[in-house]
């Protein structure tokens, strides 16, 4: 028979007896101690069932959402270049609009100019390619904007107008047509004016023309030809209003 007669003596019979130790561990555990072993392995295993969870579960939503970023850039490249067409539709609508006015708008220059009996002639592209070639160097004194040198041929509407009883020329109208006219438009009309200026020694008159203004439009407009032609001012341009109606395709019928 063991003899226990110190702590030392229970501890050590503990350790050498599996028996007796199970048996001390019944004794002095509740059995939710004696469960915690097992407990905090299934609660690993839950940890970590669940970690996994986590990981399937953000993988899922970063595929999701990335497949839902993809869709909203492919909208919005379709929204662009939808809104880019309408632009490019409704300017091009906007220039045939005012090709179609053009004489009427040189007919405020002419009444303003006293002339009665006006013919107008759109210049070609080839015109103005001929007349920057031809007056290079003085267009250059002018030190324009370097893209005038494009802009110029490409013009939307650039016409000469002469008194069908004279055959000489008397000025020039410069139009440039856009839905909505911002600073660009009264740049490109000005611009374009002072080139024919100093190649023809004529006058000539910008033009901006088109439905709407932006409100934050730069640079001098006038609503009257009198106006301009009174101020003098080579930056400034006319305003010609262009009917909404008349931008949109018509019935062939």
């Amino acid at each position: 028979m063991t003899t226990i007669n110190s702590a030392e003596d229970l501890i050590r019979i503990a350790r050498d007896n599996e028996e007796f130790r199970d048996a001390l561990r019944r004794e002095l555990l509740t059995e939710e101690l004696l469960a915690l072993p097992q407990t905090v392995a299934t609660l690993t295993d839950n940890v970590n069932a669940l970690t996994k969870g986590i990981e399937e579960y953000k993988y899922s939503t970063d595929s999701l959402l990335s497949r839902v970023v993809e869709r909203l850039d492919r909208q919005h490249e379709l929204y662009r270049r939808q809104h880019d067409d309408l632009a490019r539709f409704r300017g091009n609508y906007a220039t045939d609009a005012a090709r179609a006015k053009d004489k009427v708008v040189a007919e405020l220059f002419a009444q303003h100019r006293g002339m009665r009996r006006i013919q107008v002639r759109p210049l070609t592209k080839d015109d103005l390619d001929y007349m920057l070639s031809e007056n290079i160097e003085a267009v250059e004194a002018l030190r324009l904007r370097e893209r005038s040198w494009l802009t110029f041929p490409k013009a939307d509407i650039i016409a000469e107008v002469t008194e069908r009883r004279k055959p000489s020329l008397a000025f020039y109208v410069v139009i440039e047509a856009s839905y909505t006219a911002d600073t660009e438009d009264v740049l490109r009309a000005t611009d374009h004016a002072k080139i024919l200026r100093c190649a023809t020694g004529l006058d000539a008159y910008a033009v901006v023309a088109g439905v709407r203004t932006v409100p934050s439009i730069e640079g001098s407009v006038f609503d009257e030809a009198a106006q301009l032609t009174g101020a003098n001012d080579e930056e400034a341009a006319l305003w010609f209003q262009l009917d909404e109606d008349v931008l949109e395709p018509q019935d062939p019928c």
